[in-house]
């Protein structure tokens, strides 16, 4: 049998052919799977597959660039329930990216979530949920300057959302409380010291909505996060303290969204407590039925690792998604992340990151059960250490399955 790796040309083949049984069948409708009836379960599965052109596989420095022909292949699987107003999903997503070059660069990661939402009454409802990732990454720079693979970790989760007060009602409350474990597989002890950014970190947040229009609310909020370490080396241990305030509306006019603006405080046991501004909003706009622009944008301070203390980031991004036909669609968007590193070796070197991408698709609607289309993707990472800067630039035939 030959590889697959070596046979891609056989597999483009193969989704051209899909594609041209489709159109001899008829009309085309939007991807829409078909639930399995399991018992009294609906099992929906759906199969992506990208062919394309990778030219910077590992984001290195454009001298340590290496590029590859790609496969990249994204099974997602879905088993969901109900009984009465109580809902209940199990769901599966794989990412996996098979590369020409060397297989020892091919990643698997995975993503395992249970969730559920208990309608108690028209004013009472309990959503909980339990997760699992296991993610492979592209190098950093750490990784690079001691000639590591990337990082190997999982995280595991649990979380419940309790929330108080009809939708008619003047007010309403949220409750939540979250659990987050994070371990290494790899470069525990080389250079990395992944063993340093093991922790495990609870989590309390609450957020009161009161109605200041028909379709508006004002909200206040606080979150409390811990982060407890668990190598006895590591002197991140900390807690993160955040307050916020904002609006949220629906459907005025043609806008939704959400803003939340506040203040975020890093406290340390035993390294320098920093601060931020901290902000997370979504508004959508519709200035026709067939098109959507969306923006999104956050500033919050992430976990540091063996080379900082914590990361100030701030996330850009600009998304515009328009219906050209009842069966061609596009989608464009651009992003900027910032990074400012706190503390540590990087720290001391003052690095800054600001990552800027942009994103470029169309998708043919064939059938209801098969998209096709292509994406291109262009990134640029501008830092003030120039072994951390890069180029990475992506381009991809695609097809999506259900049944």
């Amino acid at each position: 049998m030959i590889p697959f790796r070596n046979n891609r040309l056989r597999y483009a083949i193969a989704l051209a052919g899909a594609g041209a049984i489709a159109l001899a069948h008829g009309s085309a409708l939007a991807l829409t799977p078909a639930p399995v009836k399991v018992g009294e379960m609906d099992f929906i599965p759906t199969l992506m597959i990208k062919l394309g052109y990778d030219d910077n596989i590992e984001q290195a420095p454009s001298r340590d660039a290496e590029s590859s022909f790609t496969t990249r292949i994204e099974p997602t699987l879905r088993l969901r329930a109900q009984e009465r107003n109580n809902r209940y999903e199990l769901s599966y997503r794989g990412a996996y990216e098979l590369f020409e070059t060397n297989q020892q660069d091919d990643r698997f990661n995975h993503y395992l979530l249970a969730s559920s939402a208990l309608t108690f009454s028209a004013r009472s409802l309990l959503r909980l949920s339990a997760g699992f990732d296991y993610i492979q990454d592209v190098q950093n720079l750490t990784n690079r300057r001691f000639d590591e693979d990337g990082n190997k970790y999982q995280i595991l989760r649990f979380g419940g959302l309790y929330s108080y007060g009809a939708e008619s009602a003047r007010a309403q409350v949220d409750l939540g409380a979250d659990y987050e474990r994070k371990r290494y597989e790899n470069n525990r002890t080389s250079g990395s010291q992944t063993r340093a950014q093991e922790y495990d970190s609870p989590k309390v947040h609450g957020t009161l909505y009161y109605r200041v229009a028909p379709k508006t609310r004002a909200l206040v909020g606080i979150r409390y996060a811990d982060f407890d370490y668990d190598w006895s080396g590591s002197d991140l241990n900390s807690y993160n303290l955040t307050y916020f305030g904002g609006l949220t509306w629906l459907a005025t006019g043609k806008t939704t969204g959400t803003v939340k603006v506040g203040y975020e405080d890093k406290h340390f046991d035993d390294r320098k407590d920093t601060s931020t501004t901290w902000w997370d909003a979504l508004v959508t706009w519709r200035p026709v039925s067939h098109a959507r622009i969306a923006l999104a944008t956050s500033s919050y301070i992430d976990e540091g690792s063996s080379t900082e203390d914590a990361v100030e980031t701030r996330r850009y991004r600009l998304g515009w998604d328009h219906a050209w036909l009842d069966r061609l669609s596009s989608n464009v968007f651009v992003s900027r992340e910032d990074k400012q590193y706190e503390g540590g070796t990087y720290g001391e070197l003052n690095r800054e990151d600001t990552l800027d991408t942009l994103g470029l698709g169309v998708t043919y609607k064939m059938r209801r059960w098969l998209d096709l289309g292509a994406e291109v993707q262009l990134k640029s990472n501008d830092s003030n250490l120039d072994d951390a800067s890069y180029d990475r630039n992506t381009y991809f035939i695609t097809a999506n399955f259900s049944l």
